[in-house]
């Protein structure tokens, strides 16, 4: 898939292409690796300013330096996120790297700013439309929050 959208200059199918091979990548473990070929994606994405695309590259790069420990580099890319996402768009997206900053400044103990970010994240996801009742990312997120209460 990847040479036929190179063929036909498609960036969105070949970020498309990198963003599955980064999901493949954490699946196994290989968060080194996501990440490369998500920095990929996100190159693609800035080509064509593809700010819906970049804001999903942050959020996913956001998370896979928050697995690696790397927490500056997690913090940045949530921010990135949040402020190509502006104040008023709330997603999945906004509510994955809010939960990254929380993470990440509880992690590096900065502890004024944690739990300001994970009440934050809480009230996000009760507004978001794109994370449904139920599903296993509204689960996952609502059990990490759980342990900020």
């Amino acid at each position: 898939a990847q040479a036929v959208f190179f063929f036909f200059c498609d960036a969105h199918g070949r970020a498309r292409c990198f963003h599955l091979l980064a999901d493949a990548a954490q699946l196994d473990g290989r968060w080194d690796s996501a990440c490369d070929f998500t920095r990929h994606a996100l190159a693609l994405e800035d080509d064509v300013q593809d700010v819906p695309g970049q804001i999903g590259s942050y959020t996913a790069l956001a998370l896979q330096f928050l697995e690696l420990e790397q927490l500056d580099d997690a913090e940045s890319a949530a921010k990135e996120c949040l402020a190509r996402a502006g104040p008023r768009d709330i997603s999945r997206f906004t509510v994955i790297a809010r939960y990254v900053l929380a993470e990440a400044h509880r992690r590096a103990g900065r502890s004024r700013d944690a739990p300001r970010e994970a009440e934050l994240t809480h009230n996000e996801l009760q507004a978001t439309r794109d994370v449904p009742s139920g599903s296993s990312l509204r689960l996952w997120l609502e059990h990490r929050l759980s342990a900020w209460s």
